[in-house]
């Protein structure tokens, strides 16, 4: 799945960027997203907390109506 956040912190700033999550952590009882950020070409840590808006812009999971039609 690819996603476009916009996010407030980090090294860019609030501009957007396309993420590919992999999963949560959660560290200091902060909630942690885990992506491969695509502009940086590596694996970074996102604060759930600074994601102020997301975008699924490419998704690798079927459809509800997709998996209804498969059968």
């Amino acid at each position: 799945m690819r996603v476009r956040i916009e996010y407030s912190g980090g090294s860019r700033g609030s501009a957007p960027r396309e993420i590919s999550p992999r999963g949560f952590i959660q560290r200091g009882g902060v909630a942690y997203l885990v992506a491969f950020c695509h502009i940086d070409a590596f694996e970074k840590s996102f604060r759930l907390d600074r994601v102020e808006r997301f975008e699924i812009i490419e998704s690798t999971v079927p459809s509800a109506i997709e998996i209804q039609t498969a059968g």
